[in-house]
């Protein structure tokens, strides 16, 4: 759920949610791009690469003043990366030569992460239905994508209901995350039908508008 936390900041209005959404995609994509043809090698290119994930971090925690956002993110990817060296380690390999080998995929992943998250938490439904009217999209092709994109707050708007239902009920979500996860069944179970709902009246809504 925290993860998601770019739900909640697309509703601010600060100067990033100003910036356009082409000159946002333009800047996070421009030093990839360019590291690539420069064909900068390491350590000079981890330096570039954590410098920007530190930019990232520094305009979401400030800019955009969810200090703890960018340390879930983090948090949720280093995990990801220790479960991956665990895995590594079935196979009779070193965990330490897992991280040595790796280093670079994780710090990639990271800013790819970040970067979403910037553009995400900065990027409201209107700019993007423009952009895609601007590149010329087909009018299904934009109304799909709007629609995909509306509903990821709404599932998120409905998850946070649920869990506060199931808190009224007496659920207390414990710290120790094996527990948790099983905890969560009364969650999963619950938006399992509201998405089966959710999506037979948004078939319905399309159908009786001719699409």
């Amino acid at each position: 759920m925290n993860l998601l936390k770019f739900i909640e900041l697309q509703q601010k209005e600060t100067p990033l949610h100003k910036i356009s959404i082409q000159v946002k995609i333009s800047l996070i994509l421009a030093p990839p791009i360019l590291v690539s043809l420069l064909r900068i090698e390491p350590p000079l290119s981890y330096v570039i690469y954590l410098t920007l994930i530190l930019s990232l971090e520094v305009s979401i925690a400030l800019g955009l003043k969810a200090p703890r956002y960018p340390l879930d993110i983090f948090a949720a990817f280093a995990l990801l990366f220790v479960l991956g060296g665990i895995v590594y380690s079935l196979r009779g390999k070193s965990i330490i030569s897992f991280f040595a080998e790796r280093k670079f995929w994780f710090i990639t992943l990271l800013y790819i992460a970040y970067s979403l998250a910037f553009i995400l938490s900065t990027t409201s439904v209107e700019q993007l239905e423009i952009l895609l009217s601007k590149i010329k999209l087909p009018k299904r092709w934009i109304i799909a994508t709007i629609i995909a994109y509306n509903l990821i707050p709404a599932m998120y708007n409905e998850a946070r209901q649920v869990l506060m239902h199931q808190a009224a009920r007496g659920l207390q979500l414990s710290k120790n995350p094996f527990i948790r996860l099983r905890q969560l069944v009364a969650l999963y179970i619950p938006m399992i039908f509201v998405s089966l709902l959710r999506g037979e009246y948004l078939e319905q809504s399309l159908r009786a508008r001719g699409y």
